[in-house]
């Protein structure tokens, strides 16, 4: 894994992102791909494929577990893998099947907390 950084001060911030943007350019061209969910920066975080560098192989995989066991992406986070937009692909392979959900799983519903 390779993180890099720019450090941004004022008289020389414009440099730093080029040399950072330059640097990951450089690298994705010599044969680096994918993505660290933790040590993304918004940058990358607001590129279309952002999901499908993090999960890689496994998305297309996620995607039709995703649209079977939670179709209205109740279960979503900051790398979420949207049902409702995920290509349409079946989650059959060698793999074992994923249990059922459970008949007692209830309603979840979304709440604010009280100072929001």
């Amino acid at each position: 894994m390779i993180t890099i950084e720019g450090d941004r001060e004022e008289h020389d911030s414009a440099a730093n992102l080029e040399w950072a943007r330059e640097t990951e350019r450089r690298l994705r061209e010599a044969g680096g791909s994918g993505a660290y969910a933790g040590f993304a920066g918004v940058e990358e975080q607001a590129r279309e494929d952002w999901t499908e560098q993090v999960y890689a192989d496994s998305y297309d995989r996620l995607a039709a577990i995703e649209r079977e066991y939670d179709p209205e992406n109740v279960l979503r986070h900051n790398v979420n893998v949207d049902p409702r937009v995920a290509a349409e692909t079946p989650a059959d392979d060698d793999r074992p099947a994923l249990p059922a959900p459970s008949p007692r799983a209830g309603t979840v519903r979304h709440t604010s907390p009280p100072n929001a």
